[in-house]
């Protein structure tokens, strides 16, 4: 890929700068989810899921499930004490899984999941796994309960930039594919930058809407997760490059089940986040 700022052709799909000229050349997963290819894919499928509305009558609804996506939030679901750990200070950051392994706090558990999320981090963010951040597109401020019961719903300004969305959950996407040395081309189509997010919604989802699918369904058709299992939740994933911040969170929703007994520790988030302008939800 040729650099815009010095012209040489230096720039490659994992870069987040050029390495001649030093300059920024955009965010590895936003450019990867606007090649031409990935981008021709997208638009045939939400073709097909038009027509196939149109065919039963309901596209005026599938309209409004759009309408609606678009102004979907990014949300982080944890539970109440890793919440705290998260926004205890301004120098936080919130850390990836690599992050994790290699500071030497976490260790890859041996089970079938983390086996397949290296395979899948590498095919699907190439070069680049280390700096995204996973959340789920919601339109309820719930996010999936099977990460955690607290909801951290993120600012769009601070991520609308540097945010795509996915199918699904990368890992298990991977597996259904069987995405691994004999199978290594990811398929096309299957994420969207954040500005299109209502179009890979409506490639995904569209044959779930139908004429008496209403306004308030929309919700539980994007993300549908009853909190004890992840390979019963389906959602839209967002992936974000590079850091989170405190100051990055719009709000912070507190379910009842996290309250009970844990007042002190609810007082101690409002006590960090309320100062920053978040609001936090009971």
């Amino acid at each position: 890929m040729l650099c815009e700022h010095c012209g040489k052709d230096t720039i490659r799909r994992h870069d987040s700068k050029c390495p001649r000229c030093n300059r920024p050349c955009g965010y590895p997963n936003v450019r990867q989810a606007l090649e031409p290819e990935e981008v021709k894919a997208l638009s045939h499928r939400l073709a097909e899921a038009i027509e196939d509305a149109e065919t039963r009558r309901c596209a005026n609804v599938l309209d409004k499930f759009r309408a609606a996506v678009r102004n979907s939030k990014a949300t982080i679901n944890r539970r109440l004490t890793k919440l705290i750990a998260l926004v205890e200070s301004d120098d936080t950051l919130f850390a990836t899984f690599y992050d994790l392994v290699q500071a030497g706090v976490k260790r890859p558990s041996e089970n079938e999941i983390d086996k397949i999320r290296k395979i899948a981090d590498h095919l699907i963010f190439p070069g680049y796994e280390q700096h995204i951040r996973f959340a789920t597109l919601s339109l309820s401020n719930n996010g999936a309960p099977t990460y955690g019961a607290c909801a951290i719903v993120l600012s769009e300004d601070a991520i609308a930039h540097r945010a795509t969305v996915f199918e699904e959950n990368t890992t298990l996407y991977a597996r259904d594919q069987a995405l691994g040395t004999a199978n290594l081309v990811v398929p096309k189509g299957f994420r969207a930058v954040w500005s299109q997010r209502d179009e890979l919604a409506a490639a995904k989802l569209g044959g779930m809407i139908g004429i008496g699918t209403k306004q308030q369904d929309f919700p539980g058709i994007l993300l549908r997760s009853d909190g004890t299992d992840t390979e019963k939740d389906s959602f839209l994933e967002v992936h974000i490059y590079d850091t989170l911040h405190r100051s990055g969170i719009e709000k912070v929703v507190i379910p009842k089940s996290e309250r009970r007994g844990n007042s002190a520790l609810v007082q101690e988030v409002r006590s960090k986040l309320e100062p920053l302008g978040v609001s936090v939800e009971e």
